[in-house]
């Protein structure tokens, strides 16, 4: 029987475990996304980065339609078009410029793409491996086809939503003003 007992943990025990791993990973991946814009905007206080680019096989149209798909989410979240094709065709190498704009594209779609969605999953294995909270009495009403209890619980949930919301939107007013007016600085 004691020979048995590790098995039967590890088996009782696997769940739990890959919820967290499942949650570290999430936020591991949310930490490094935002120590690598973070990074990249201390550097950008001391050293000027350069926009620029060469292609061997692509014009500026192209250049210009793969950038308005990939910098899409950050265009969306800042407010900061992405360059026409003539802006694009103007910093071909060996011109440059100033890469505040595209840093500011760049950082808004890394926090669509990258750390937005890993939160919301970590937040989502939190609430599912919860075993206390709004999330765990949540779960739990609606295994129990309480009603009431479900109700109460999704609209408190709603309101914390929409007050962090707000407080991200004040957040990102102070932090990031070029996403109010949406020119690059």
């Amino acid at each position: 029987m004691l020979a048995a007992l590790p098995r039967e943990w590890a088996r009782v025990a696997a769940p739990l475990y890959g919820a967290r791993a499942a949650r570290v990973l999430h936020l591991a991946a949310a930490a490094t996304a935002l120590g690598v814009i973070a990074g990249l905007y201390t550097r950008g206080l001391a050293f000027e980065y350069r926009a620029t680019w060469e292609s061997t096989f692509l014009g500026a149209e192209q250049v210009h339609a793969l950038l308005s798909v990939t910098l899409a989410p950050g265009s969306w979240l800042t407010g900061i078009p992405v360059p026409d094709v003539a802006a694009i065709e103007a910093i071909r190498s060996p011109a440059s410029e100033n890469a505040a704009m595209w840093m500011h594209l760049m950082a808004g779609t890394v926090a669509v793409v990258v750390i937005v969605p890993r939160l919301v999953l970590e937040v989502a294995a939190e609430l599912l491996a919860a075993t206390a909270g709004l999330g765990y009495i949540a779960l739990n009403a609606s295994r129990t086809l309480e009603m009431g209890i479900l109700l109460v619980a999704m609209a408190i949930i709603g309101v914390l939503g929409a007050l962090f919301s707000i407080g991200m939107h004040l957040v990102t007013r102070w932090v990031a003003p070029w996403a109010r007016s949406g020119v690059a600085t």
